[in-house]
C-alpha cells in the first residue's frame, strides 16, 4: 500500500511549472540556502561542489560566463546551472553582490511599504520624552527592541517584566494595538501575503521563514542581516496578533517559544514537530543517510489532510527547521549541529576532488560549505592527520615554483589498459622516516581509506585497468580477507531459478538475450532480470560480512544500476551488509563506467581508482633508492 503522503502527493498534483517552483523557493531563500534546496540535478550538484559552490550566495557571486565554458561537463548540465543562476539573480537581486531589493507594487501601482517603514509604524508616534512603559513592553514583545534576557519570540509576561511593569497593562496595550493593526492597510497587506506564503509552502512555516519571505518581497534599508530579520520578525508578529483578532483567523502561531510555527491549524503544527523529531533521529545516523533515505524516513509520517503538495526539498527544510539539533547540508543531507570534524571531512571527500592543490583555507571552506554547522576543523598539522584518517586522497606539499603550499591531490594515474597483466609486487618491509614518495603516500591513503570503510561500513566503487582486475581482486581479497562474489554469476543463477518458477524454458531466455533491444522478447528478458536482481540484492544486503563484488557487466546490459544505489543506501546500516566494494574494469574514463553506462555514484567520495602503487605494494616496501 502506498504511504498516505504519496497518495496525497498524487491527489494534489497540479500543473506547477519549474519557473513557479523556483519562485516559491526564492521567496524563502537566504544567502545560506543550499544548492540542494535550489532544485539542481545530482550532476549539477556534483559540478558545483567541485567548484566549491555550496550556497546561493556562492552561486550568485560567480560570473555566469564561467558556467558556459566548464570543461568535461555536459551541455545540459552547463545550461541548467546557468539558467538557475540567472533566474535567481532576477528573483532575488538583493542576494547578488551589491544588489538591492526591487520593491513590489500593490494592485493600484503604489510602492509596497518596506520592512523598515512597516516596523516604524507599529507603535504610535510620541513626542520626545513621552516614554510609556506599556508600549516599551510591546516593543520588546514584538522584537522591535531587543534585550539579551528575552528569547527571539518572548511571552508577553516576560516582555512586561523586562520593561518593569506588570503583565496586565501590557496586555491592555496589546489589545488596543491589535485593533489598530487590524485597521491598518499596510498590516492587512502583510497578513494577506502571509496567507499566500502559507498556501504555497504547505500551510505551515516557521516564524523565521515568514520573516524572510517578508524581507524578500519588501526589502529593508538596514545592512545588518540580524537587524533586518529582527524588524521583519516584529512585523510578522504584529500581523499574527491582528489576524488572530479576526472572527475567522486564516492562520495562528503554535509551537515552542524558541521555534514558533505559523499554521492554518494545530494538526499541521503537530505534523511539523513530528518531522522535527524524526530529523533529530536521522541526524544521529552514521554514516549520514542519503537525501533519498532521509526523505523516505520523513514520508513515513502521515501528513494531515490539510497538507498540500510540497517538494522534497521543502519537506527536508521544514523537518530541520522544526528540529532541536538537526541541520541541512548543501547536498540535502540531514546532519547534527556540531557534527564532529572527522565525520564532516569524511562525508565531504567529494568536495576535495578537482583542484590539484587546495590551500588550508580552501579545504576548510569546502567542508564548512557543505556542513556549515559542523564542528570546527583543526589547524595544521592536526588537520593533516584528520584528512588522512578520513581517507582524503591529498598530501601536504610546500610551495613549489609558481605553485603555493597546500594539499596536493594524490590520485596516481592508472596503469594503461594495454600494459602486461603481470605486476611486480614488492615485498613488504618496514619503511623508514623520509622514505615516503608521493606514489607511496597515495597508496597508503588508499589503504587507510579501505580499512576505515571496512571498520565503519559503507559502499565504495573501485576502478582498475581491465588487465589488472584479476590481480587487484586477489590483492583485495588477500589483504582484507574479503569474500569475492561475481555479480554476473549470482544474477544468472537467480534468472535460472526465476525462469523455472515461471515455467519459462532457458532456451527462450537465451533467444531473448539475442533479440534486438526494444523488442517484446528483450523487454520480457529485462523484466525477468529485474525480478532475479531482487533476489541478488537480498543476498548481498543481508550479508553479515563485508563483500567484494566483481564481474558487474550484466548490471549495464540488463539496466540494473538501481541495484548499485540500493547497495549505497544500505551498506553499513544496522542489520545490513557492513561494507560493499564494487570492482569495475576501467577503460580510462574519468568516472566509473560499465559498458558505456555510468555507475550512479552520488559523489566522488563513493568511488576511487585503485592506485598502481598500492597494487605494487609500494607503500609497504622500501624503494630501491632507499635501500641503496
Amino acid at each position: 500500500m502506498l504511504r498516505a503522503w504519496r497518495r496525497l502527493f498524487e491527489r494534489t498534483r497540479t500543473s506547477t511549472t519549474a519557473g513557479d517552483a523556483l519562485e516559491a523557493i526564492a521567496v524563502l531563500a537566504t544567502p545560506q540556502t543550499t544548492i540542494a534546496e535550489l532544485g539542481f540535478s545530482v550532476d549539477a550538484q556534483n559540478v558545483l561542489e567541485r567548484m566549491g559552490i555550496h550556497s546561493l550566495r556562492e552561486l550568485l557571486s560567480v560570473d555566469r560566463v564561467r558556467f558556459r565554458y566548464l570543461s568535461s561537463v555536459a551541455d545540459k548540465t552547463r545550461k541548467e546551472i546557468r539558467n538557475v543562476a540567472k533566474r535567481f539573480a532576477q528573483l532575488r537581486p538583493d542576494l547578488t553582490p551589491g544588489g538591492t531589493t526591487q520593491l513590489g507594487e500593490d494592485e493600484e501601482g503604489h510602492r509596497a511599504a518596506s520592512v523598515d517603514e512597516l516596523a516604524s509604524a507599529l507603535l504610535p508616534s510620541r513626542p520626545a520624552g513621552d516614554d510609556r512603559p506599556d508600549e516599551r513592553a510591546i516593543a520588546l514583545y514584538l522584537g522591535i527592541e531587543e534585550t539579551p534576557e528575552l528569547a527571539a519570540w518572548p511571552q508577553l509576561g516576560d516582555a512586561a517584566r523586562a520593561a518593569g511593569i506588570a503583565r496586565t497593562p501590557a496586555a491592555e496595550s496589546l489589545v488596543r494595538l491589535r485593533s489598530r493593526w487590524l485597521k491598518t492597510p499596510n498590516v492587512t497587506a502583510v497578513r494577506d501575503d502571509m496567507a499566500r506564503h502559507l498556501e504555497q509552502h504547505g500551510a505551515v512555516m516557521t516564524a523565521t521563514e515568514a520573516a524572510r519571505a517578508l524581507l524578500a518581497e519588501r526589502g529593508s534599508a538596514e545592512q545588518d542581516e540580524g537587524i533586518r530579520l529582527r524588524l521583519a520578525g516584529a512585523v510578522v508578529r504584529a500581523a499574527v496578533e491582528s489576524e488572530e483578532a479576526r472572527d475567522e483567523p486564516r492562520f495562528h502561531v503554535y509551537g515552542p517559544a524558541h521555534a514558533p510555527l505559523l499554521a492554518v491549524n494545530a494538526q499541521l503544527t503537530d505534523y511539523a514537530l513530528q518531522l522535527g523529531k524524526e530529523a533529530d533521529r536521522v541526524a544521529d545516523e552514521e554514516p549520514l543517510l542519503s537525501p533519498a533515505n532521509a526523505l523516505t524516513a520523513l514520508e513515513a509520517i502521515d501528513p494531515p489532510e490539510a497538507m498540500v503538495r510540497q517538494s522534497p526539498q521543502r519537506l527536508l527544510r521544514l523537518a530541520v527547521a522544526a528540529s532541536t539539533g538537526a541541520a541541512l547540508s548543501s547536498r540535502g543531507e540531514i546532519y547534527p549541529v556540531g557534527m564532529p570534524a572527522l565525520q564532516a571531512v569524511r562525508q565531504s571527500l567529494g568536495a576535495l576532488v578537482g583542484p590539484r592543490v587546495l590551500s588550508v583555507a580552501e579545504v576548510v571552506s569546502r567542508v564548512k560549505g557543505r556542513y556549515p554547522l559542523a564542528g570546527a576543523l583543526p589547524e595544521r598539522p592536526t588537520l593533516d592527520a584528520l584528512l588522512q584518517m578520513a581517507g582524503a586522497a591529498v598530501v601536504w606539499q610546500e610551495a613549489q615554483g609558481f605553485e603555493g603550499a597546500g594539499y596536493a591531490s594524490m590520485h596516481a594515474p592508472e596503469l594503461s589498459a594495454g600494459s602486461t597483466t603481470h605486476v611486480h609486487r614488492r615485498p613488504t618491509e618496514t619503511v623508514g622516516p623520509g622514505e615516503i614518495t608521493e606514489d607511496a603516500a597515495a597508496a597508503r591513503a588508499f589503504e587507510d581509506r579501505l580499512r576505515y570503510l571496512l571498520k565503519h561500513g559503507g559502499f565504495l566503487a573501485l576502478t582498475a585497468p581491465i588487465k589488472q582486475v584479476p590481480h587487484v581482486q586477489t590483492e583485495l581479497a588477500g589483504r582484507f580477507g574479503l569474500q569475492t562474489l561475481s555479480f554476473d554469476e549470482l544474477l544468472i543463477d537467480a534468472m535460472l531459478t526465476t525462469a523455472q518458477s515461471l515455467n519459462v524454458q532457458w532456451d527462450v531466455v537465451l533467444q531473448a538475450d539475442r533479440a534486438q533491444p526494444g523488442s517484446a522478447a528483450w523487454r520480457n528478458l529485462l523484466r525477468l532480470a529485474a525480478r532475479a536482481a531482487e533476489q541478488v540484492a537480498q543476498v548481498l544486503v543481508e550479508r553479515s560480512e563485508p563483500v567484494l563484488i566483481t564481474e558487474p557487466g550484466l548490471l549495464a546490459r540488463y539496466e540494473l544500476m538501481s541495484l548499485v544505489q540500493r547497495l549505497q543506501n544500505e551498506s553499513g546500516r544496522s542489520g545490513k551488509v557492513p561494507a560493499s566494494l564494487l570492482l569495475i574494469p576501467s577503460n580510462g574514463t574519468a568516472a566509473p563506467v560499465i559498458d558505456g553506462v555510468t555507475v550512479p555514484v552520488i559523489t566522488a567520495a563513493q568511488w576511487t581508482a585503485v592506485p598502481a602503487a598500492w597494487v605494487a605494494n609500494l607503500h609497504r616496501s622500501r624503494s630501491p633508492t632507499a635501500r641503496a
